[in-house]
Protein backbone atom coordinates (compact mmCIF):
# COMPACT_ATOMS: atom_id res chain seq x y z
CA UNK A 1 0.00 0.00 0.00
CA UNK A 2 1.07 3.29 -0.92
CA UNK A 3 2.12 6.20 1.34
CA UNK A 4 -0.69 8.32 0.00
CA UNK A 5 -3.29 5.71 -0.01
CA UNK A 6 -2.51 5.06 3.74
CA UNK A 7 -3.26 8.96 4.49
CA UNK A 8 -6.00 9.24 2.62
CA UNK A 9 -7.76 6.16 4.25
CA UNK A 10 -5.98 7.72 7.88
CA UNK A 11 -8.61 11.24 6.86
CA UNK A 12 -11.24 8.82 5.80
CA UNK A 13 -11.38 7.32 9.26
CA UNK A 14 -11.22 10.89 11.37
CA UNK A 15 -13.67 12.62 8.95
CA UNK A 16 -11.73 15.78 8.37
CA UNK A 17 -13.17 15.75 4.29
CA UNK A 18 -16.44 15.81 5.76
CA UNK A 19 -16.84 19.05 7.53
CA UNK A 20 -18.90 21.65 5.99
CA UNK A 21 -16.39 24.44 5.86
CA UNK A 22 -13.41 22.42 4.96
CA UNK A 23 -15.03 21.32 1.94
CA UNK A 24 -15.90 24.65 1.03
CA UNK A 25 -12.24 25.22 1.50
CA UNK A 26 -11.01 23.09 -0.53
CA UNK A 27 -13.81 23.66 -4.06
CA UNK A 28 -12.92 27.44 -3.27
CA UNK A 29 -8.88 26.54 -3.68
CA UNK A 30 -9.73 24.36 -7.05
CA UNK A 31 -11.94 27.40 -8.27
CA UNK A 32 -9.32 29.55 -7.77
CA UNK A 33 -6.53 28.11 -9.60
CA UNK A 34 -8.03 26.64 -12.24
CA UNK A 35 -9.02 30.87 -13.33
CA UNK A 36 -5.70 31.28 -12.56
CA UNK A 37 -3.90 28.77 -14.70
CA UNK A 38 -7.02 29.30 -17.30
CA UNK A 39 -4.71 30.26 -20.08
CA UNK A 40 -2.50 27.17 -19.14
CA UNK A 41 -5.43 24.90 -19.27
CA UNK A 42 -7.01 25.90 -22.51
CA UNK A 43 -3.46 25.78 -24.29
CA UNK A 44 -3.50 21.86 -22.91
CA UNK A 45 -6.42 20.92 -23.92
CA UNK A 46 -5.87 22.15 -27.45
CA UNK A 47 -2.52 20.94 -27.55
CA UNK A 48 -3.96 17.42 -26.25
CA UNK A 49 -6.50 17.05 -29.22
CA UNK A 50 -7.71 18.30 -32.27
CA UNK A 51 -10.41 20.88 -30.64
CA UNK A 52 -11.56 23.65 -32.02
CA UNK A 53 -11.16 27.17 -29.88
CA UNK A 54 -15.16 27.03 -29.00
CA UNK A 55 -14.97 23.36 -28.17
CA UNK A 56 -11.57 24.36 -25.96
CA UNK A 57 -14.00 26.99 -24.10
CA UNK A 58 -16.62 24.66 -23.81
CA UNK A 59 -15.28 21.91 -22.27
CA UNK A 60 -13.32 24.61 -19.99
CA UNK A 61 -16.12 26.92 -19.18
CA UNK A 62 -18.61 23.60 -18.26
CA UNK A 63 -15.48 21.88 -15.87
CA UNK A 64 -15.24 24.85 -14.18
CA UNK A 65 -19.20 25.84 -13.87
CA UNK A 66 -19.46 22.40 -12.18
CA UNK A 67 -17.00 23.38 -9.25
CA UNK A 68 -19.20 26.83 -8.85
CA UNK A 69 -22.23 25.29 -9.03
CA UNK A 70 -21.16 22.18 -5.95
CA UNK A 71 -19.71 25.55 -4.42
CA UNK A 72 -22.91 27.29 -4.65
CA UNK A 73 -24.79 24.25 -2.85
CA UNK A 74 -23.17 24.32 0.53
CA UNK A 75 -25.80 25.82 2.79
CA UNK A 76 -24.43 25.75 6.51
CA UNK A 77 -27.97 26.32 7.79
CA UNK A 78 -29.34 23.26 6.16
CA UNK A 79 -26.37 21.15 6.72
CA UNK A 80 -27.11 21.62 10.63
CA UNK A 81 -30.54 21.02 10.86
CA UNK A 82 -30.00 18.14 9.11
CA UNK A 83 -27.10 16.87 11.34
CA UNK A 84 -29.51 17.36 14.10
CA UNK A 85 -33.15 16.39 12.98
CA UNK A 86 -32.75 13.20 15.27
CA UNK A 87 -31.82 14.99 18.06
CA UNK A 88 -34.99 16.90 17.85
CA UNK A 89 -36.75 14.40 17.72
CA UNK A 90 -37.79 14.25 14.09
CA UNK A 91 -37.06 11.59 11.07
CA UNK A 92 -34.14 11.95 9.23
CA UNK A 93 -35.65 9.92 6.72
CA UNK A 94 -33.53 11.13 3.75
CA UNK A 95 -30.32 10.90 5.74
CA UNK A 96 -27.12 10.27 3.31
CA UNK A 97 -23.75 9.27 4.70
CA UNK A 98 -20.58 9.44 2.88
CA UNK A 99 -19.16 6.68 0.75
CA UNK A 100 -15.51 7.33 2.20
CA UNK A 101 -13.00 7.30 -0.70
CA UNK A 102 -13.92 7.62 -4.36
CA UNK A 103 -11.85 6.67 -6.93
CA UNK A 104 -12.11 8.18 -9.90
CA UNK A 105 -10.76 7.03 -13.56
CA UNK A 106 -11.48 9.47 -16.06
CA UNK A 107 -12.68 9.11 -19.43
CA UNK A 108 -9.94 9.75 -22.26
CA UNK A 109 -12.94 12.07 -24.04
CA UNK A 110 -12.42 15.41 -22.99
CA UNK A 111 -10.12 14.50 -20.04
CA UNK A 112 -10.43 17.81 -18.58
CA UNK A 113 -14.04 17.73 -18.10
CA UNK A 114 -14.33 14.21 -16.83
CA UNK A 115 -11.81 15.09 -14.18
CA UNK A 116 -12.47 17.89 -12.43
CA UNK A 117 -16.75 17.68 -12.82
CA UNK A 118 -16.79 14.05 -10.67
CA UNK A 119 -14.17 15.36 -8.40
CA UNK A 120 -15.91 18.24 -7.28
CA UNK A 121 -19.07 16.39 -6.74
CA UNK A 122 -17.06 13.47 -4.61
CA UNK A 123 -15.26 16.69 -2.71
CA UNK A 124 -18.43 18.50 -2.16
CA UNK A 125 -20.29 14.98 -0.92
CA UNK A 126 -17.57 14.75 2.02
CA UNK A 127 -15.24 11.83 0.33
CA UNK A 128 -11.32 11.53 -0.06
CA UNK A 129 -10.50 11.39 -3.67
CA UNK A 130 -8.36 9.05 -5.07
CA UNK A 131 -7.38 10.32 -9.64
CA UNK A 132 -5.83 7.71 -11.76
CA UNK A 133 -4.11 8.91 -14.56
CA UNK A 134 -2.05 6.93 -16.34
CA UNK A 135 1.04 8.56 -17.38
CA UNK A 136 1.43 10.02 -21.10
CA UNK A 137 3.40 12.65 -22.44
CA UNK A 138 -0.16 14.27 -22.89
CA UNK A 139 0.96 17.92 -21.97
CA UNK A 140 -3.38 18.13 -20.39
CA UNK A 141 -2.59 15.22 -18.30
CA UNK A 142 0.72 16.44 -16.91
CA UNK A 143 -0.89 19.76 -16.10
CA UNK A 144 -3.88 18.32 -14.43
CA UNK A 145 -1.49 15.98 -12.00
CA UNK A 146 0.48 19.52 -11.31
CA UNK A 147 -2.49 21.59 -10.50
CA UNK A 148 -4.45 19.55 -8.72
CA UNK A 149 -1.52 17.98 -6.13
CA UNK A 150 -0.74 21.87 -5.53
CA UNK A 151 -4.20 22.98 -5.05
CA UNK A 152 -5.94 19.99 -3.25
CA UNK A 153 -5.05 18.70 0.34
CA UNK A 154 -2.08 15.59 0.51
CA UNK A 155 -4.23 14.49 3.64
CA UNK A 156 -7.52 13.60 0.97
CA UNK A 157 -6.37 13.53 -1.98
CA UNK A 158 -4.08 11.87 -4.43
CA UNK A 159 -3.09 10.86 -8.10
CA UNK A 160 -2.31 7.31 -9.01
CA UNK A 161 -0.51 5.92 -12.29
CA UNK A 162 -2.82 2.94 -11.64
CA UNK A 163 -4.90 0.97 -9.77
CA UNK A 164 -3.79 0.17 -5.96
CA UNK A 165 -2.98 -3.70 -6.29
CA UNK A 166 -4.54 -3.39 -2.54
CA UNK A 167 -7.82 -5.61 -3.20
CA UNK A 168 -9.17 -4.60 0.42
CA UNK A 169 -8.78 -0.98 -1.02
CA UNK A 170 -10.73 -1.89 -4.12
CA UNK A 171 -13.71 -3.07 -1.80
CA UNK A 172 -13.56 -0.42 0.48
CA UNK A 173 -14.06 2.39 -2.25
CA UNK A 174 -16.38 3.46 -4.59
CA UNK A 175 -15.28 2.77 -8.07
CA UNK A 176 -16.53 5.31 -10.71
CA UNK A 177 -15.06 3.94 -14.33
CA UNK A 178 -15.50 5.29 -18.11
CA UNK A 179 -16.31 1.96 -19.80
CA UNK A 180 -18.10 -1.44 -18.49
CA UNK A 181 -16.36 -3.38 -15.64
CA UNK A 182 -16.26 -7.54 -15.76
CA UNK A 183 -16.06 -7.38 -11.97
CA UNK A 184 -19.98 -5.87 -10.65
CA UNK A 185 -20.21 -4.73 -7.50
CA UNK A 186 -22.42 -2.45 -5.82
CA UNK A 187 -19.44 -0.04 -4.83
CA UNK A 188 -18.56 0.09 -8.55
CA UNK A 189 -20.56 2.92 -10.76
CA UNK A 190 -19.98 2.30 -14.14
CA UNK A 191 -20.56 5.00 -17.52
CA UNK A 192 -21.90 2.70 -20.40
CA UNK A 193 -19.82 4.27 -22.91
CA UNK A 194 -19.64 1.40 -25.33
CA UNK A 195 -23.69 1.38 -25.64
CA UNK A 196 -25.02 3.03 -29.00
CA UNK A 197 -26.63 6.18 -30.00
CA UNK A 198 -29.18 5.87 -32.35
CA UNK A 199 -31.48 8.69 -33.96
CA UNK A 200 -35.01 8.40 -35.76
CA UNK A 201 -36.20 10.98 -37.87
CA UNK A 202 -39.49 11.32 -39.09
CA UNK A 203 -41.38 12.11 -42.12
CA UNK A 204 -43.21 14.35 -39.92
CA UNK A 205 -39.97 15.98 -38.36
CA UNK A 206 -38.36 19.69 -39.24
CA UNK A 207 -36.10 18.21 -41.53
CA UNK A 208 -33.74 20.73 -41.56
CA UNK A 209 -33.23 21.37 -37.81
CA UNK A 210 -32.58 17.26 -37.52
CA UNK A 211 -29.31 17.34 -40.17
CA UNK A 212 -28.15 20.65 -38.34
CA UNK A 213 -28.39 19.09 -34.85
CA UNK A 214 -27.22 15.33 -36.21
CA UNK A 215 -23.90 16.86 -37.57
CA UNK A 216 -23.29 18.68 -35.07
CA UNK A 217 -23.41 16.50 -32.55
CA UNK A 218 -21.94 13.36 -34.34
CA UNK A 219 -18.37 15.77 -36.22
CA UNK A 220 -18.18 18.21 -32.75
CA UNK A 221 -15.04 16.88 -30.53
CA UNK A 222 -13.47 14.81 -33.04
CA UNK A 223 -16.41 12.87 -33.20
CA UNK A 224 -15.32 10.77 -29.95
CA UNK A 225 -18.22 12.15 -27.81
CA UNK A 226 -19.72 8.73 -26.31
CA UNK A 227 -23.46 10.89 -26.87
CA UNK A 228 -22.57 11.07 -30.40
CA UNK A 229 -25.27 9.30 -32.96
CA UNK A 230 -24.26 6.53 -34.45
CA UNK A 231 -26.67 5.94 -36.87
CA UNK A 232 -29.59 7.66 -38.15
CA UNK A 233 -32.67 6.27 -39.31
CA UNK A 234 -34.62 7.89 -41.69
CA UNK A 235 -37.67 7.70 -42.78
CA UNK A 236 -37.76 6.32 -46.79
CA UNK A 237 -40.08 8.51 -48.35
CA UNK A 238 -37.67 11.57 -47.16
CA UNK A 239 -34.22 10.07 -46.88
CA UNK A 240 -32.99 11.74 -49.83
CA UNK A 241 -34.02 14.95 -48.97
CA UNK A 242 -32.48 14.60 -45.59
CA UNK A 243 -29.11 12.95 -47.40
CA UNK A 244 -29.11 16.59 -49.15
CA UNK A 245 -29.53 18.49 -45.72
CA UNK A 246 -27.03 16.33 -44.25
CA UNK A 247 -24.38 17.24 -47.19
CA UNK A 248 -24.65 20.67 -46.89
CA UNK A 249 -24.54 20.87 -43.10
CA UNK A 250 -21.07 18.28 -43.13
CA UNK A 251 -19.22 20.26 -45.56
CA UNK A 252 -19.53 23.05 -42.91
CA UNK A 253 -18.29 20.57 -40.31
CA UNK A 254 -15.95 19.34 -42.46
CA UNK A 255 -14.02 22.92 -43.43
CA UNK A 256 -14.19 23.91 -40.04
CA UNK A 257 -12.78 21.12 -38.38
CA UNK A 258 -10.14 20.47 -41.46
CA UNK A 259 -8.88 24.26 -40.05
CA UNK A 260 -7.28 22.91 -36.87
CA UNK A 261 -5.83 19.90 -38.13
CA UNK A 262 -2.23 19.80 -37.69
CA UNK A 263 0.19 21.09 -40.24
CA UNK A 264 1.79 17.69 -42.13
CA UNK A 265 -1.05 15.86 -40.82
CA UNK A 266 -1.89 13.23 -43.56
CA UNK A 267 -5.78 13.12 -43.98
CA UNK A 268 -7.22 10.70 -41.62
CA UNK A 269 -9.33 7.35 -43.51
CA UNK A 270 -12.38 6.20 -41.56
CA UNK A 271 -12.51 3.06 -43.14
CA UNK A 272 -11.38 0.73 -45.45
CA UNK A 273 -12.35 -0.12 -49.27
CA UNK A 274 -13.54 -3.56 -48.39
CA UNK A 275 -15.61 -1.86 -45.29
CA UNK A 276 -16.89 0.80 -47.83
CA UNK A 277 -18.01 -2.33 -50.82
CA UNK A 278 -19.69 -4.40 -47.78
CA UNK A 279 -23.25 -4.51 -47.97
CA UNK A 280 -23.91 -1.76 -50.82
CA UNK A 281 -22.48 0.68 -48.25
CA UNK A 282 -22.43 3.89 -50.55
CA UNK A 283 -20.53 7.42 -49.62
CA UNK A 284 -22.60 10.02 -49.16
CA UNK A 285 -20.13 12.59 -48.36
CA UNK A 286 -16.25 12.39 -47.07
CA UNK A 287 -13.74 14.79 -46.26
CA UNK A 288 -10.82 15.06 -43.71
CA UNK A 289 -13.26 15.83 -40.68
CA UNK A 290 -15.44 13.01 -40.98
CA UNK A 291 -17.68 10.58 -43.25
CA UNK A 292 -21.36 9.99 -43.59
CA UNK A 293 -22.02 6.67 -45.04
CA UNK A 294 -25.63 5.30 -46.27
CA UNK A 295 -26.06 1.82 -45.19
CA UNK A 296 -28.72 -0.26 -47.20
CA UNK A 297 -28.20 -3.87 -46.05
CA UNK A 298 -30.32 -3.73 -42.75
CA UNK A 299 -27.89 -7.16 -41.60
CA UNK A 300 -24.63 -4.78 -41.97
CA UNK A 301 -22.27 -4.81 -39.07
CA UNK A 302 -21.48 -0.80 -39.36
CA UNK A 303 -25.17 -0.72 -37.88
CA UNK A 304 -24.93 -2.27 -34.82
CA UNK A 305 -21.21 -0.68 -34.30
CA UNK A 306 -20.14 2.15 -31.93
CA UNK A 307 -17.98 4.19 -33.09
CA UNK A 308 -15.19 6.37 -31.91
CA UNK A 309 -14.57 8.25 -34.91
CA UNK A 310 -16.72 10.77 -36.91
CA UNK A 311 -18.73 8.59 -39.18
CA UNK A 312 -22.12 8.78 -39.49
CA UNK A 313 -24.38 5.87 -40.71
CA UNK A 314 -27.92 6.38 -42.31
CA UNK A 315 -30.37 3.79 -43.12
CA UNK A 316 -33.86 3.85 -44.47
CA UNK A 317 -36.58 2.20 -42.29
CA UNK A 318 -40.70 2.22 -43.54
CA UNK A 319 -42.11 2.84 -40.77
CA UNK A 320 -42.00 3.79 -36.58
CA UNK A 321 -42.52 0.14 -36.18
CA UNK A 322 -40.06 -0.79 -38.35
CA UNK A 323 -37.50 1.97 -36.68
CA UNK A 324 -38.54 0.19 -32.89
CA UNK A 325 -37.60 -3.26 -34.10
CA UNK A 326 -34.24 -2.21 -35.03
CA UNK A 327 -33.70 -0.23 -32.39
CA UNK A 328 -34.07 -3.33 -29.83
CA UNK A 329 -31.86 -5.26 -31.45
CA UNK A 330 -29.08 -5.46 -29.06
CA UNK A 331 -28.92 -6.92 -25.83
CA UNK A 332 -28.27 -3.64 -24.26
CA UNK A 333 -30.37 -0.91 -23.86
CA UNK A 334 -29.43 2.14 -26.27
CA UNK A 335 -27.14 5.08 -24.34
CA UNK A 336 -29.39 7.49 -26.41
CA UNK A 337 -32.25 7.97 -28.58
CA UNK A 338 -32.66 10.81 -30.54
CA UNK A 339 -36.28 11.16 -31.54
CA UNK A 340 -37.37 14.03 -34.75
CA UNK A 341 -40.67 13.71 -34.94
CA UNK A 342 -43.94 15.40 -34.22
CA UNK A 343 -45.26 14.80 -30.23
CA UNK A 344 -47.52 11.98 -30.65
CA UNK A 345 -45.21 10.06 -32.67
CA UNK A 346 -41.96 10.96 -30.66
CA UNK A 347 -44.32 9.62 -27.65
CA UNK A 348 -44.79 6.71 -29.29
CA UNK A 349 -40.73 6.01 -29.91
CA UNK A 350 -39.64 6.90 -26.43
CA UNK A 351 -42.13 4.72 -25.18
CA UNK A 352 -41.45 1.72 -26.40
CA UNK A 353 -37.67 1.78 -27.87
CA UNK A 354 -34.98 0.72 -25.05
CA UNK A 355 -33.49 3.66 -24.15
CA UNK A 356 -31.37 4.73 -20.66
CA UNK A 357 -32.30 8.53 -22.28
CA UNK A 358 -35.16 9.67 -24.84
CA UNK A 359 -34.64 13.45 -26.43
CA UNK A 360 -37.24 14.86 -28.85
CA UNK A 361 -36.31 17.42 -31.30
CA UNK A 362 -32.58 18.38 -29.57
CA UNK A 363 -29.74 17.28 -28.49
CA UNK A 364 -28.15 19.33 -26.13
CA UNK A 365 -24.64 20.46 -26.99
CA UNK A 366 -23.23 20.33 -22.85
CA UNK A 367 -24.36 16.12 -23.53
CA UNK A 368 -21.60 15.98 -25.74
CA UNK A 369 -19.03 16.58 -23.19
CA UNK A 370 -17.75 14.13 -20.69
CA UNK A 371 -18.88 10.69 -20.11
CA UNK A 372 -22.14 8.94 -19.63
CA UNK A 373 -24.09 9.19 -16.51
CA UNK A 374 -22.79 6.18 -14.56
CA UNK A 375 -25.55 3.51 -13.87
CA UNK A 376 -27.43 2.87 -11.92
CA UNK A 377 -28.15 6.83 -11.83
CA UNK A 378 -30.75 8.59 -14.17
CA UNK A 379 -28.93 10.06 -16.83
CA UNK A 380 -29.19 13.49 -16.96
CA UNK A 381 -28.90 15.96 -20.14
CA UNK A 382 -26.91 18.45 -18.24
CA UNK A 383 -23.50 19.15 -17.31
CA UNK A 384 -24.46 20.23 -13.66
CA UNK A 385 -26.00 17.04 -12.70
CA UNK A 386 -23.81 14.02 -14.85
CA UNK A 387 -22.49 13.84 -11.52
CA UNK A 388 -24.72 14.38 -8.25
CA UNK A 389 -23.99 13.92 -4.85
CA UNK A 390 -25.90 11.03 -4.33
CA UNK A 391 -23.61 8.71 -6.36
CA UNK A 392 -20.72 9.32 -3.80
CA UNK A 393 -22.84 8.91 -0.83
CA UNK A 394 -24.99 6.16 0.79
CA UNK A 395 -28.30 5.61 2.24
CA UNK A 396 -28.55 5.83 6.15
CA UNK A 397 -32.11 6.83 7.16
CA UNK A 398 -32.86 7.32 10.74
CA UNK A 399 -36.50 7.31 12.46
CA UNK A 400 -38.01 8.44 15.92
CA UNK A 401 -41.58 7.32 15.73
CA UNK A 402 -42.93 4.13 14.23
CA UNK A 403 -44.13 4.12 10.61
CA UNK A 404 -47.87 4.24 11.37
CA UNK A 405 -50.46 3.26 14.11
CA UNK A 406 -50.66 -0.42 12.57
CA UNK A 407 -47.19 -0.81 13.99
CA UNK A 408 -48.57 0.19 17.59
CA UNK A 409 -50.76 -2.31 17.09
CA UNK A 410 -48.90 -5.15 15.84
CA UNK A 411 -46.34 -4.02 18.73
CA UNK A 412 -48.83 -4.50 21.46
CA UNK A 413 -50.19 -8.21 19.82
CA UNK A 414 -46.67 -9.17 20.05
CA UNK A 415 -46.32 -8.76 23.94
CA UNK A 416 -50.03 -9.65 24.84
CA UNK A 417 -49.68 -12.95 26.92
CA UNK A 418 -53.48 -13.72 26.50
CA UNK A 419 -54.44 -16.59 23.65
CA UNK A 420 -58.25 -15.02 23.35
CA UNK A 421 -58.52 -12.50 20.27
CA UNK A 422 -57.71 -8.87 21.51
CA UNK A 423 -59.51 -6.03 20.25
CA UNK A 424 -56.48 -4.97 18.59
CA UNK A 425 -56.39 -8.14 16.98
CA UNK A 426 -59.85 -8.30 15.66
CA UNK A 427 -59.26 -4.82 13.89
CA UNK A 428 -56.00 -6.14 12.22
CA UNK A 429 -58.12 -9.19 10.68
CA UNK A 430 -60.98 -7.28 10.02
CA UNK A 431 -58.63 -4.33 8.10
CA UNK A 432 -56.68 -7.67 5.83
CA UNK A 433 -59.71 -8.87 5.13
CA UNK A 434 -61.51 -5.63 3.77
CA UNK A 435 -62.44 -5.69 -0.13
CA UNK A 436 -60.51 -3.74 -2.16
CA UNK A 437 -62.16 -0.67 -4.07
CA UNK A 438 -64.15 -1.48 -6.94
CA UNK A 439 -61.91 -1.12 -10.15
CA UNK A 440 -64.21 1.53 -11.86
CA UNK A 441 -64.29 -0.25 -15.15
CA UNK A 442 -67.03 0.08 -17.09
CA UNK A 443 -68.48 -3.20 -18.82
CA UNK A 444 -67.31 -4.50 -21.92
CA UNK A 445 -69.97 -3.37 -24.10
CA UNK A 446 -68.55 -1.11 -26.51
CA UNK A 447 -67.51 -2.18 -30.02
CA UNK A 448 -63.79 -0.96 -30.08
CA UNK A 449 -61.92 -0.91 -33.78
CA UNK A 450 -61.31 -5.17 -33.86
CA UNK A 451 -65.17 -6.04 -32.78
CA UNK A 452 -66.15 -3.75 -35.86
CA UNK A 453 -63.87 -5.09 -38.14
CA UNK A 454 -65.02 -8.49 -36.86
CA UNK A 455 -68.26 -7.86 -37.45
CA UNK A 456 -67.75 -6.41 -41.18
CA UNK A 457 -66.39 -9.47 -42.15
CA UNK A 458 -69.27 -11.53 -40.82
CA UNK A 459 -71.22 -8.92 -43.01
CA UNK A 460 -69.67 -9.37 -45.83
CA UNK A 461 -69.60 -13.23 -46.02
CA UNK A 462 -72.90 -14.59 -44.25
CA UNK A 463 -75.11 -11.42 -45.50
CA UNK A 464 -74.50 -12.60 -49.59
CA UNK A 465 -75.00 -16.42 -48.44
CA UNK A 466 -77.92 -15.63 -46.72
CA UNK A 467 -79.20 -13.37 -49.86
CA UNK A 468 -78.46 -16.17 -51.98
CA UNK A 469 -79.85 -19.11 -50.19
CA UNK A 470 -83.06 -16.96 -49.87
CA UNK A 471 -83.02 -16.47 -54.06
CA UNK A 472 -82.32 -20.28 -54.52
CA UNK A 473 -85.05 -21.05 -52.05
CA UNK A 474 -87.21 -18.88 -53.61
CA UNK A 475 -86.79 -20.11 -56.99
CA UNK A 476 -87.15 -23.88 -55.92
CA UNK A 477 -90.81 -23.21 -54.67
CA UNK A 478 -91.70 -21.43 -57.21
CA UNK A 479 -90.50 -24.29 -59.40
CA UNK A 480 -91.98 -26.88 -57.24
CA UNK A 481 -95.27 -25.11 -57.79
CA UNK A 482 -95.40 -24.63 -61.05
CA UNK A 483 -94.95 -28.25 -61.58
CA UNK A 484 -98.06 -29.22 -59.15
CA UNK A 485 -100.30 -26.83 -61.28
CA UNK A 486 -99.06 -28.90 -64.15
Amino acid sequence: MTTSIGRLQASNIDGRARTPRYIQNQLQALHTSLLKNASEVRQAIASSSNYTPAEVSIEFCLAVSVVKDQYASINFDQMLEEEYLIANGKDAANRRAVAGIVHIVPSTHTLFYSVIAPLSVAVAAGNCVVIELSPTLSELNSLLRKLLSQTLDADTFTILDSAPEDTSFQDSCTQLLPIPSKIATANILVSPSTSRAIAIVDRSSHLESAASALVTARFSFGGHSPYAPDSVLVNEFVIDEFSNLIVQHAARMFSKNASTSKAGEKPRKFLSEEELREDRTTVVVSGDGGAVLRVKNRQSKLLQHKFSEPILILHSISSLDNAIDFSNKGSTPLLVSYLFANPASAKYLAQFIDSYLSLVNHIPAELLVGPPTPLPHPPSPSHLTRFNKEMFTVPRPSYTSPPSSSSTTITKLLASSTTTPSKEQLELDKAAMAELKPTGQKPGHHIGFFEQGILTGLVLVFVPAAVGTLVAVGWGVRGLVRGVRR
